[in-house]
């Protein structure tokens, strides 16, 4: 919150100190939209802000529109008025894929997802192995006792075990 009048130079060195980055760009307009002091770099190729609804609304205390198209870049705003000299202070950042962070979200769910996906390709046909054990192991003891080989005699052939664990692995 700027307290007092600064001078355009010390203004300056204060948003030089808050730095810079492809993202995000805080800007201070006087009461007609005029950019006073920038924290990009370079010179923007808008400085008049005056005519774009987002500093009508943020000049009149209420919230700014979702996005602001500037220079075919959609951009989300925001910002706060001084109640003292009455500028703008206004933050203004890339919107939807031009945004780093929405991009990388974007990315990380993606390669979650793949990955996820390869993980679960990756171990079906061990699962499926697991699962259909008990099938294998029945069909394996009725072929014997097809050709005529001796049941186990542990085994109770009319009650099937592998069913009851097939199902309690279910």
């Amino acid at each position: 919150i700027v307290i007092g009048e600064l001078s355009q130079e010390r203004l300056l060195t204060i948003m030089k100190a808050i730095g810079y980055t492809d993202e995000a760009s805080v800007l201070v307009l006087d009461r007609r939209g005029k950019r006073l002091a920038s924290s990009h770099p370079q010179p923007l190729p808008v400085n008049d802000f005056g005519g774009y609804p987002a500093f009508h609304a943020i000049a009149q205390g209420k919230s700014p529109p979702p996005y602001v198209d500037v220079l075919d870049q959609r951009l989300l705003v925001g910002g706060e008025v001084s109640s003292k000299l009455g500028w703008v202070i206004m933050a203004a950042m890339p919107a939807g894929m031009a945004n780093y962070n929405y991009r990388l979200t974007v990315l990380l769910v993606a390669l979650g997802y793949g990955a996820s996906l390869l993980i679960s390709l990756a171990l079906a046909p061990l699962w499926a192995a697991r699962l259909s054990r008990p099938f294998r192991v029945l069909a394996y003891k009725a072929n014997r006792i097809a050709r005529g080989a001796p049941a186990d005699g542990d085994e109770d052939v009319g009650r099937v075990a592998e069913f009851r664990q097939l199902a309690a692995d279910l």
